[in-house]
């Protein structure tokens, strides 16, 4: 008998029927055949928990929030700024020492619900109301040739209690861009880069805009800015 003849076997006791086994050829058909088909289980199945993933990601929409700055908050290590505040430092004789790149500073305030701030300055952000915290970090890029923007900074909007033991960041996006503008209501276009919880794995763009001021106060006198945060979620 050769290798391309099939081999018969003795029949299964209680069946009429014989069993053939394949010769070497067909064994390695069927083998390769059996290693594409689980190659691509394997693959179906990694995609679909990347897109079960995805699709539990609230990342497929736009949401608004209001952030309200508390002026106690805010450390600056320029003098300069912290004695004049960015609105006076390209009034008058402080045109000179203008050159504030690479200042880092800090601020933080409070998450609310988009539209519960107005346009009218006087706005009293009470923790009890909010959603929970917004972080401002980053560095100053103004100098005299070049007196806006501001600054670059990376916010992080933290939902819920970020004092709680075991989530503190459980539910956060984060953006990133440059802002700040000497007249009011000024917009700045940032991307979103990323979150946890329902924002994980959050890509987009949010506008800032600035609405008005509100009760608290920045050390060099003026109250403390309100922001709309728009986002525009890209589909993922």
């Amino acid at each position: 008998m050769n290798q391309d003849e099939t081999t018969r076997q003795p029949p299964i006791a209680g069946s009429d029927q014989v069993q053939e086994m394949p010769d070497n050829a067909s064994r390695r058909r069927l083998l390769g055949g059996a290693a594409v088909g689980g190659a691509a289980l394997i693959a179906g199945a990694v995609g679909g928990v990347a897109g079960a993933s995805v699709a539990g990601a609230d990342t497929s929409h736009s949401n608004t929030f209001d952030v309200a700055c508390i002026g106690e908050t805010i450390r600056i290590t320029s003098a300069q700024l912290l004695a004049n505040g960015i609105e006076g430092m390209y009034a008058g004789a402080n045109v000179e020492q203008g050159d504030n790149r690479g200042s880092p500073f800090w601020v933080e305030g409070l998450l609310f619900p988009g539209g519960t701030i107005t346009s009218d300055s006087g706005f009293i952000p009470r923790i009890e109301d909010s959603l929970g915290t917004w972080i401002c970090r980053g560095y100053f890029m103004t100098h005299v040739g070049r007196p806006e923007p501001h600054m670059t900074t990376e916010q992080q909007f933290v939902f819920g209690g970020i004092e709680a033991p075991g989530a503190m960041g459980t539910e956060m996006l984060i953006t990133s861009g440059v802002e700040g503008r000497n007249e009011p209501g000024w917009v700045s276009h940032r991307a979103v880069i990323g979150g946890t919880g329902k924002y994980r794995g959050a890509r987009g763009e949010v506008t800032q805009e600035m609405i008005g001021r509100n009760s608290t106060v920045f050390p060099w006198g003026p109250n403390a800015l309100n922001f709309r945060m728009t986002f525009d979620f890209e589909g993922m």
